[in-house]
């Protein structure tokens, strides 16, 4: 409870980054309204609606799903020490981070999800949805994959402050290939196949894009339980790799920070 109390007395600094991720889609859109302009059909299996349904839906993606927790745990707990009160805790450190980081996603969330209602009720033409309840349930639980992925990822980004000091511009990399990968951009499917290829052989379209389009319904039954499977096998790979960096980085830790 203390950390949603943190989170909702800052209400003003979360509104900030719920605008940026608003922004980014709805300035990509305006590109696709280019695209579509004078042109009948879909793109590829990818109607207007269909578009305008994804970018929307990427709002909440972007103030939900992306986690921002990577910049705390590499500045003020490994290089400055704050690390110490951590380990002191009788609680794992990555759920006391998730904790944390969740209330965070549940204020920007609410703002997310007030501002998608809002543009499907004024634009309901251009929003498509098709689910039943078995893929609702199966995209639910991508989505929940989803968040544990990209936590996990954050972790594994923040601890690399273990061993680099110039962790901004790794952490700044990361984020251009995010952005390029995990769909913030445009669809996947709408990618060259050689860059399909290699953006899907990275965890970073299960982080966002696999949610997205499992709920506005444009995945089987088989596809659903496919990436489910995937999602599995990577952030399984993942919290092998976050507990070999806490091991391996807090042998190097001291009580003065890194």
């Amino acid at each position: 409870m203390l950390h949603f109390q943190q989170a909702f007395e800052q209400r003003d600094r979360s509104l900030v980054w719920f605008l940026l991720a608003v922004l980014n889609p709805l300035l990509v859109l305006v590109f696709w309204l280019g695209v579509y302009h004078n042109k009948t059909g879909t793109l590829e299996g990818w109607g207007f609606s269909a578009i305008t349904s994804y970018y929307f839906l990427l709002i909440i993606a972007s103030s939900f799903l992306m986690t921002h927790h990577e910049q705390d745990i590499a500045v003020l707990d490994i290089q400055e020490g704050g690390l110490v009160k951590y380990l002191m805790k009788p609680f794992s450190y990555y759920w006391t981070y998730f904790i944390l980081e969740f209330a965070w996603r549940i204020l920007q969330g609410i703002f997310a999800l007030i501002v998608f209602l809002t543009l499907s009720f004024l634009f309901n033409n251009f929003t498509v949805f098709s689910l039943s309840l078995q893929t609702f349930i199966l995209a639910v639980t991508i989505i929940a994959l989803g968040y544990f992925l990209s936590f996990t990822f954050k972790m594994l980004l923040g601890l690399s402050a273990f061993w680099v000091t110039d962790f901004w511009g790794i952490q700044q990399l990361c984020e251009v290939v995010i952005l390029a990968l995990a769909g913030f951009l445009m669809p996947i499917d709408l990618f060259p196949p050689l860059m399909q290829k290699i953006a899907l052989a990275t965890p970073f379209p299960y982080m966002v894009y696999y949610p997205l389009v499992a709920f506005q319904g444009k995945l089987s039954i088989f596809e659903l339980l496919k990436v489910i499977s995937v999602q599995a096998i990577w952030l399984a790979a993942l919290l092998l790799v976050y507990k070999w960096m806490w091991r391996s980085g807090i042998k190097k830790f001291t009580g003065i920070g890194q």
